[in-house]
């Protein structure tokens, strides 16, 4: 994933009812983290980035083929990995000198698949 400065990261103000401030600072300290992550895991457990289709993978993976050994190959592999772990599939693909290659993720690396509505 490409890490993106404060700067230049989304940003927006919410107005918040009277006592969540110190709830949330409370969920915070007790978990070690910032009052921005505790938000930020709460959205993203509620809002979580669609998972890409199968097409769209192939469509990366046929980007990925197009630029062997050149430049753009390794923003491509990136986006792939970052498609793949979206998608919850057990592999990534690792660029090397002598090409690439497909590494099957060990079971403690596993992504969980995360629970859709109805099951």
């Amino acid at each position: 994933m490409v890490e993106r400065t404060p700067q230049t990261q989304d940003k927006y103000v919410v107005r918040l009812p009277d006592g969540m401030r110190e709830r949330i600072r409370r969920a915070a300290d007790a978990r070690g983290h910032s009052m921005n992550q505790v938000i930020v895991d709460t959205l993203e457990k509620e809002f979580p980035a669609p998972i890409p289709s199968a097409d769209d993978i192939m469509l990366r993976i046929e980007a990925v083929l197009r630029h062997e050994g050149e430049r753009g190959r390794f923003e491509d592999v990136n986006i792939l990995n970052e498609m793949l772990e979206a998608a919850h599939y057990p592999f990534r693909v690792v660029d090397e000198e002598e090409g690439m290659r497909l590494s099957i993720l060990p079971a403690d690396d596993l992504p969980s698949r995360p629970k859709h509505e109805g099951q």
